[in-house]
């Protein structure tokens, strides 16, 4: 999905497009996503064990054993109060479902999800980067450094690691929705649009107009 330049972006008429393998890892790149991640376990389960908006965490856990108890289709007739569209849901179930496979307590496995999340779309960013630049060392460090500044940014860490909130599920939705209008892909735009609305309708507010227009 992010892996080819924008149309015509840095190229002169008829030159082929570059490609990057979807899979490409750079060892580089390896070692700044998991350096990320471990930042956020470290914060998450070692420095500040138990932080996180309380009430907000209580509704994720109680979603996530409920998903996985009943599923999908007997969610909201189970959960209670459920103020969440169904797309986030489904992340929750993964979570529900890896606490009850595993003894662990759903609570603790909550801030998990938004956590990888982060690291994906660090990765997103990378790639986007290197599709719309040139290869070489410059194209790898310019990738890096805008993978970086994500990871390590405080907002980022604080919001998932510290917080234990989900909005890097909306942040990434938002990055390919507007990574596919710029390589002209309208209709994938489109589909993700709607994807943001239902992980969260805030989300939905942002790139629908953005799509539409």
């Amino acid at each position: 999905m992010t892996s080819t330049p924008a149309r015509g972006v840095g190229r002169s008429p008829g030159e082929p497009v570059r490609s990057l393998s979807v899979l490409a890892l750079s060892p580089a790149l390896i070692v700044l996503l998991l350096a990320g991640f471990a930042l956020r376990l470290l914060i998450a389960y070692v420095v500040f064990p138990g932080s996180g908006f309380e009430s907000d965490l209580a509704s994720y856990a109680a979603w996530a054993s409920t998903m996985a108890e009943h599923g999908p289709a007997g969610f909201y007739a189970n959960a209670g109060f459920a103020d969440y569209p169904p797309a986030y849901l489904y992340v929750l179930w993964l979570a529900g479902l890896a606490a009850d496979a595993t003894g662990a307590s759903t609570t603790d496995l909550i801030k998990l999800p938004p956590m990888l999340l982060d690291v994906a779309v660090s990765y997103v960013l990378y790639r986007l980067v290197r599709g719309w630049t040139w290869p070489g060392e410059r194209s790898e460090m310019l990738a890096l450094g805008a993978a970086a500044l994500y990871l390590f940014n405080p907002i980022s860490f604080y919001d998932s690691a510290l917080w234990g909130q989900t909005d890097a599920a909306g942040a990434l939705i938002l990055l390919l929705g507007v990574a596919a209008l710029i390589r002209g892909n309208s209709e994938g735009a489109a589909v993700l649009a709607a994807m943001a609305a239902l992980v969260k309708p805030q989300f939905g507010v942002v790139l629908i107009p953005i799509v539409a227009a």
